[in-house]
C-alpha cells in the first residue's frame, strides 16, 4: 500500500536527468500515493519529452511560467493531497529505502512532535563519483546547533533529504517565493519553528552537480548579486535567532561572498568587503587569509580555481567575450 506522501518535483529544461530521478522514485520500497512535477516554463522541446515521461512514469503534471524553483515547489505542496511532503529535485536520486525510513521515523511513538526528517547525504558528479558527503544526522538531538548551521550556510545538498508534515508548512505559507537563492535553507528554519527535526542516519539521498544545475552553474545569477540574495535571506529568518547569531551569520556570509569575488576576479571588492567585515564583527582569521588570497589574484588570477571551477569558468567566459 502506498504511504500518505506526496513527491514534490520543481522541473525547467533538465528532461536528460529527470528520468534517472524518477526510476529512483518508482523504484522505492515505500512507494509514495502522488508524483506531482511542476513545470517551470520549460521550452517546447523540454515539454515534449516531459510528456514522454508522464506516459511511462504517470505523474501529475502542472504548468506555469517561468517564476523559479521556490514557486514551482509552493505550486506542488498547494496541491498536494497526501499528509507528508518529500520534496526531490529534477536530477538528484534517492536510495530505495528513503521515504520508508522517513516515514517510519515520522510515524513512531513522538513523531507526531515532529515537523521535519531529514537524511544524510552524498553530493556527486555526474557520473556518480563521490564529492563529498554530508551527514546531517550528527544534529540528532540537537536542534538549536543544526538551525544554527542552516543559517550559517554549513549544510549543502539538502533539498531533496526534505521529508515534512505539509500542514505543518502550509502554516507559514510554504516557500519564500521573492528568494531565489538558500529558499531550502529558509523553509528549513521555518519548518523548524513547527516543531522537532528527526534524523535519518542512512546516505539515502545523492545530489548530482553538472554544469547546468541551478546552484552550481556559472551561469547562475544570483552569484554575481550575493550580498542582495544575503540579505533577503537574513531578513526573512531573523526572528528566528539572536541578534548575535544574525551578526555571525552576516560575518560568515560576508566571508564566503568575498571568497567567491577572489575567483571571479573582483579583487579590489574583496578586500574592501572583508575590511569592513572586520570593523563590524571582529573577525580576523578568515577575513585576513581572504585579503591575501585577493592580493595574489591581482597577480595570479588562476591561482585559487580550485576553490571553485564553475565560478572561475565565468571569469574565464567574461574575460573572453
Amino acid at each position: 500500500m502506498p504511504g500518505d506522501i506526496s513527491v514534490v518535483i520543481p522541473f525547467y529544461n533538465n528532461a536528460d536527468k529527470l528520468q534517472t530521478t524518477l526510476t529512483a522514485v518508482a523504484n522505492q520500497t515505500l512507494q509514495p500515493r502522488e508524483i506531482i512535477i511542476v513545470d517551470d516554463g520549460s521550452s517546447d522541446e523540454a515539454k515534449d519529452e516531459l510528456g514522454k515521461l508522464k506516459e511511462t512514469f504517470g505523474f501529475t503534471l502542472i504548468t506555469q511560467p517561468n517564476r523559479g524553483p521556490a514557486a514551482a515547489r509552493n505550486t506542488a505542496m498547494e496541491s498536494a493531497n497526501c499528509s507528508y511532503v518529500a520534496l526531490l529535485d529534477a536530477d538528484d536520486i534517492w536510495h530505495p529505502s528513503k521515504l520508508e525510513r522517513q516515514h517510519a521515523l515520522m510515524s513512531e511513538p513522538g513523531g507526531n512532535a515532529r515537523a521535519l526528517v531529514v537524511c544524510n547525504s552524498r553530493t556527486v558528479d555526474e557520473d556518480g563519483g563521490l564529492i563529498y558527503e554530508n551527514r546531517f544526522a550528527q544534529y540528532s538531538g540537537e536542534k538549536k546547533q543544526f538551525a544554527v548551521a542552516v543559517l550559517n550556510n554549513r549544510i549543502h545538498s539538502i533539498t531533496s533529504t526534505l521529508f515534512f508534515r505539509r500542514d505543518a508548512a502550509s502554516r507559514f505559507n510554504f516557500m519564500n517565493e521573492h528568494l531565489r537563492y538558500r529558499e531550502d535553507h529558509a523553509f528549513i528554519v521555518h519548518l523548524l519553528g513547527q516543531g522537532d527535526v528527526g534524523f535519518v542516519d542512512e546516505f539515502d539521498s545523492s545530489r548530482v552537480i553538472h554544469r547546468a544545475s541551478y546552484s552550481h552553474s556559472e551561469a547562475s545569477g544570483y552569484i554575481l548579486n550575493q550580498e542582495h540574495w544575503d540579505n533577503a535571506f537574513f531578513a526573512d529568518v531573523a526572528q528566528h535567532f539572536t541578534a548575535s547569531e544574525m551578526k555571525i551569520a552576516r560575518a560568515i556570509a560576508a566571508e564566503h561572498n568575498a571568497r567567491n569575488d577572489v575567483i571571479l576576479g573582483r579583487h579590489a571588492r574583496a578586500m574592501r568587503t572583508m575590511v569592513q567585515s572586520m570593523a563590524k564583527s571582529g573577525r580576523f582569521a578568515r577575513p585576513t587569509l581572504i585579503i591575501a588570497a585577493a592580493m595574489i589574484g591581482t597577480i595570479a588570477p588562476a591561482a585559487f580555481d580550485k576553490w571553485d571551477r564553475a565560478l572561475a569558468a565565468r571569469r574565464k567566459a567574461t574575460a573572453n567575450s
